[in-house]
């Protein structure tokens, strides 16, 4: 068999790395993808961590700040990145430099490429093999989507990355007291990531059982680590360490039921790519050290998410299976990046897994290709595969009202927004004060964005003024004589938005001509202001059922019956309001009318039907009207759709004709 020519092997050892460089471009390329195509389309949960920071640093002393932060990493019954130092601190600060909505998202990205570093580091690999680790990345898109989230789901392996570094590295092992404060160090940085992080205790408890080589203080600091986060955890129980507890007591029959529900899950598509998991188990048999280490961290992570899933069904979801696909990629890792130039059998394996995992990249960009396909208000997700049953889902009327509201404070005008941290769900919100707050910075905000309610704190702090102020910021508003605008969200609930919104809009009728204008994102409404209270039209009104301006909502529950917001007749039912009046005409006049409904409206005059409109969500809107000369009778028919219920009607001479 003829050999190679000494200038042939050159020429072949100076050939590039065709490979490893398509496994970088492919990843990076599939980053800037997902992250250029979602644009400003997030959930409100990506960026509450950055309006805390914000508000905290601008409103506080640094030293004061930073220690009201802190507080924030204790004292919680559900964790969000509010609760953590490095998602509220660094948006924050980089906040106050550049306003930006992008700081999480960044700060995401560079904590999984330092865990994907420490990786590297336990696996023994040199840089030059990172391509590995790239390939193994891009063939998973639920990691690659959470990567660039706002939100830090995708931190959670990045605690047991650096324990499995501090259990395996030599000069640690040798210096039992640095390896208790790394050790130390870990479990406290997994009480500023996602919560899957809190869980590192399996790779300390292990390293104490397994790696005999190690000095008996060392493991013996490993096991106080453990102890100080097991206490902690037990000591100040969240939502998430009480969900699965109550695994542990639902007994063996549901958690082995709830396992094979979510090793199904890994296997299937419909969580992720069922590509990186599988490999990452059968990767397993060719690591040639610390095997049980990963295989007890892939037990422990699947067990959590079987505990919760024996609960609740739902819990298994693709944010809560990423740590368990982390361990599977550096298992991946170890077993391609720690081949030799071995032949035959135990050269084939990897060589599969390499074009298996080539395959995979290949796959997910086709597949993210065809997601983006569908616009922003045709789908729930941001990206793909971050599916949720019930939060996380992409925002896009507040997304786009944002960008709306961020327009107008850069054209210098005063915006009044209808809206405030109680128009919300807590569950998933929207987060629109968070981004006009983000994206304009602390003082423009409250100098130009005007949003009034009854708190200021949600999961995050805002500088929403006091309710109780509405009418006296109002008057300022009003005498600067300078023309505004305001939104308003058209869905009526939660009761509180209702309640509070209708005290804001009555305080806007009584000092502004409102003109409505165009619906500025799916869901909102947008309102002209111009200074100065409404012209009552040249009309006598005799013997209503209800005074004039006619301004009510109805609830099935409201908090504060009486006033604007009544009790609805029918509980949650639909019901039927009519109202009717005469007026009296001394000469032809021209009357706008300014009017406002969730439901069916139709308003008559002599028995003449002359407005009908039927809108989803509250809609105010204005009707001109000409009456002539004489006695007239108007009547209001109103229906609803549901038990809630808001209606307005006000009379008003005739605007004049805008320019």
């Amino acid at each position: 068999m003829p050999t190679p020519s000494p200038g042939e092997g050159a020429r072949s050892r100076r050939r590039p790395p065709v490979l490893p460089g398509l496994a970088l471009l492919g990843v990076a390329a599939s980053l800037l993808l997902r992250a250029w195509w979602r644009g400003h389309y997030y959930p409100g949960w990506d960026i509450l961590g950055s309006a805390q920071g914000l508000y905290v640093l601008s409103t506080s002393r640094p030293l004061e700040a930073v220690a009201r932060l802190i507080r924030g990493v204790t004292e919680f019954r559900y964790w969000n990145s509010t609760n953590s130092l490095p998602y509220t601190l660094v948006p924050g600060a980089l906040g106050r430099l550049w306003p930006s909505e992008y700081w999480a998202h960044w700060l995401t990205l560079a904590l999984v490429l330092a865990t994907l570093g420490l990786v590297l580091r336990f696996a023994d690999l040199p840089l030059r093999k990172a391509w590995v680790l790239a390939l193994v990345w891009g063939a998973s898109p639920a990691l690659l989507s959470f990567s660039v989230a706002g939100y830090p789901y995708a931190t959670g392996f990045l605690p047991h990355a650096l324990a499995l570094v501090i259990v395996t590295s030599p000069g640690l092992r040798a210096r039992p007291v640095v390896s208790l404060a790394a050790a130390l160090l870990a479990t406290e940085l997994s009480w500023h990531l996602y919560e899957a992080g809190k869980t590192l205790v399996v790779v300390f408890i292990l390293g104490a059982l397994l790696e005999r080589s190690a000095p008996l203080a060392t493991r013996a600091g490993w096991l106080a680590a453990s102890a100080v986060q097991l206490v902690r955890l037990f000591g100040r129980r969240g939502f998430n360490v009480d969900y699965v507890v109550a695994g542990v007591d639902s007994g063996p029959r549901s958690v082995a039921a709830a396992a094979g529900r979510t090793l199904e899950a890994l296997l299937s598509p419909g969580l992720d790519l069922p590509l990186v998991v599988p490999l990452g188990l059968l990767a397993i048999l060719l690591v040639p050290r610390h095997r049980w280490l990963l295989l007890g961290g892939i037990a422990s992570q699947v067990l959590t998410v079987a505990l919760a899933a024996a609960v609740d069904a739902s819990a298994i979801r693709p944010r809560r299976l990423l740590t368990t696909t982390f361990y599977c990629l550096t298992a991946v890792a170890v077993a391609i990046g720690r081949a030799g130039p071995a032949t035959g059998r135990r050269r084939l394996l990897p060589l599969c897994m390499v074009t298996a995992l080539a395959c995979g990249n290949l796959w997910q960009i086709a597949d993210l290709w065809l997601f983006f396909e569908v616009p922003p208000a045709g789908r729930s997700q941001p990206l793909p595969h971050t599916q949720s049953a019930d939060d996380y889902f992409v925002a896009a009327g507040a997304s786009e009202l944002a960008r709306e509201v961020r327009a107008e404070v850069d054209r210098g005008r005063a915006v009044v927004l209808l809206h405030n941290l109680s128009s919300e769900v807590l569950a998933d919100p929207e987060a629109l004060l968070e981004r006009v707050y983000v994206t304009t910075g602390h003082e423009r905000f409250g100098r130009f964005v005007l949003a009034f309610g009854r708190r200021h704190c949600r999961y995050d702090c805002l500088p929403v003024r006091d309710l109780e102020a509405v009418e006296a910021d109002l008057d300022t508003l009003a005498a600067t004589r300078a023309g505004s605008v305001a939104f308003y969200k058209k869905a009526l609930a939660p009761r509180r938005h209702v309640e509070e919104a209708a005290i804001v809009l009555a305080a806007l009728r009584s000092r502004f001509a409102i003109r409505p204008g165009l619906d500025p994102a799916p869901g909102f409404g947008r309102l002209e202001l111009t200074p100065g209270p409404p012209v009552p039209p040249r009309l006598v009104v005799t013997a209503p059922t209800a005074p004039l301006p006619l301004d009510l909502a109805w609830l099935p529950n409201p908090r504060e019956p009486g006033g604007i917001v009544r009790t609805s007749p029918a509980g949650d039912r639909p019901f039927r309001h009519d109202w009717s009046a005469s007026v009296i005409a001394v000469e032809a006049v021209s009357v706008d009318l300014l009017l406002g409904c969730a439901g069916r409206l139709r308003l008559s005059v002599d028995g003449v039907p002359v407005v009908t409109r039927e809108s989803h969500g509250f809609t105010l809107w204005r009707e001109p009207l000409h009456l002539p000369p004489g006695r007239h009778a108007l009547g209001l028919e109103y229906e609803t759709r549901s038990g809630s219920g808001r209606l307005l009607l006000q009379a008003e001479a005739a605007l004049p004709e805008r320019p």
